[in-house]
């Protein structure tokens, strides 16, 4: 199969896409380690319904080496979200108002 300049950036669209996406999955998944850790005392201060918004600061400073090896991929993927656009001259802007042709392309992401 023969890809174009147009495919390749494509993928890069789809691929910050991807990592937004897993930004905030990493991120769920470094608050419910520290509520069910670290602050389990204060999470059950919390009703449902509650919001409180966590900062990097929450994660930086905890002594939970799961949380630490979640956090510090986290940061890296943000790192690459950050990057990745950068590098290939793409706006925010463009980055927030690209939609794909392909609907299912996220399901056969890394497929082909």
């Amino acid at each position: 199969m023969i890809y174009t300049e147009e495919d390749y950036r494509t993928f890069i669209f789809r691929t910050v896409k991807i990592l937004q996406n897993l930004d905030v999955k990493l991120g769920t998944i470094a608050v419910n380690l520290l509520m069910l850790g670290e602050l389990k005392e204060v999470s059950q201060a919390f009703e449902p319904g509650d919001t409180f918004e966590f900062r990097d600061e929450h994660f930086e400073g905890s002594n939970d080496d799961n949380l630490k090896i979640v956090n510090a991929l986290r940061l890296k993927v943000c790192k690459a979200i950050e990057e990745l656009p950068e590098l290939n001259f793409i706006s925010e802007f463009d980055l927030e108002n690209w939609e794909d042709e392909d609907e299912t392309w996220e399901d056969q992401f890394l497929d082909d």
